[in-house]
């Protein structure tokens, strides 16, 4: 099998070599590529990355701030710990966005010569190599490098994401899925803003493990469209830009907004929203178009990913599956209370 090879030699104090992390074996071919680094002081620290223990050793002071802006939070479940060896080298932003291929056992990730990295599912170890001008943009090293092999990896096995938000009260979780634009992430931060407790505001990980209806979030951060501005005037002081996804965002940390957020929750039901849809209801859902509409929107992991995605997700369904019709986020809010306190759930 072809593989690159990164030589690196280091003269200076403290230094300390990880062959097993320079020496890169890939699918797409030979990227004769040799660097000489005088690499520095190894930095390394433990987070907590959906529930689960993530050790990051890296190169780069400043990848390691990354790591931080995106990992620090939540509790960690019962899952074995993963390690991650983030390596900057040399070189110029990367023009392309990286590929995923699934292999039996292994995920490989490439956008180019500098830019690419894999993950060991049975030994629970992976490596990122990223060149320091694609560093530089830090939202973009997160978005398509960091973060995507991160969750990446472990949706294979560990986690179900679900394009949804999720919202919780008294540890009771209220899955708030639906198409684009129903308002999932608007009635969510209207929910922590009413004293629910905020799980996530758009993407949601299902534990693959049983029993099923354990889920986990990323509640640090909220990302609105800037059309919520209208229902949150206090979002105005977050900075708003466009997103590396190419949508235009506002980004505020949960913290600043005074709201109660958990890293966890045990579904009570599933909520899809349909918003101004006459009546302002809740009632009962089609199980079966709930469970294929959020595994339709799982991107493609691969075929041993899938089936477990799907047996998760018709899991969490089958607790109970309803259509929230409303107008307005507090609207959608009170009628999720009323829901919640009446036994339904």
């Amino acid at each position: 099998m072809p593989s690159a090879l990164f030589n690196c030699s280091a003269e200076f104090p403290g230094c300390k070599l990880r062959h097993d992390v320079l020496t890169v074996v890939t699918n797409w071919g030979c990227y004769p590529l040799t660097v000489n680094l005088a690499i520095q002081p190894e930095l390394s620290c433990e987070v907590i990355a959906l529930g689960v223990p993530l050790t990051v050793r890296t190169n780069s002071p400043a990848a390691m701030e990354a790591v931080h802006a995106g990992w620090s939070l939540g509790a960690a479940g019962d899952e074995p710990a993963w390690t991650l060896d983030v390596e900057v080298i040399p070189g110029e932003a990367s023009r392309a966005k990286p590929a995923f291929r699934y292999l039996p056992g292994r995920i490989e990730m490439r956008a180019d010569g500098a830019n690419f990295g894999s993950a060991d599912l049975d030994r629970r170890h992976a490596h990122l190599t990223v060149s320091a001008g694609t560093l530089q943009s830090r939202d973009t090293f997160r978005w398509f490098y960091l973060d995507a092999l991160v969750c990446t990896m472990l949706s294979q096995r560990e986690l179900t994401p679900l394009h949804a938000a999720c919202v919780a009260r008294a540890g009771r979780g209220f899955l708030l899925c639906g198409a684009s634009g129903a308002g999932k992430s608007t009635l969510a931060l209207a929910g922590a803003a009413a004293g629910w407790d905020l799980v996530s505001e758009d993407a949601t990980y299902a534990v693959n493990r049983l029993p099923a209806g354990q889920v986990r979030g990323r509640s640090g951060v909220v990302r609105l469209r800037p059309a919520a501005l209208q229902f949150f005037p206090a979002l105005a002081t977050g900075p708003a830009g466009v997103h590396p996804n190419g949508k235009p965002t506002i980004e505020v940390a949960t913290q600043s907004l005074g709201i109660r957020t958990t890293s966890h929750a045990n579904i009570a039901a599933v909520m899809v929203l349909k918003r101004g849809a006459g009546k302002q209801e809740i009632r009962q859902a089609d199980a079966e178009a709930v469970a294929a509409g959020l595994l339709d929107a799982i991107p493609d992991f691969g075929v041993e990913a899938r089936a477990v995605h799907q047996r998760t997700i018709r899991a969490i369904v089958s607790i109970g599956a309803w259509e929230l019709r409303y107008d307005t986020p507090a609207g959608g809010v009170a009628l999720l209370a009323r829901f919640a306190e009446s036994g339904d759930a």
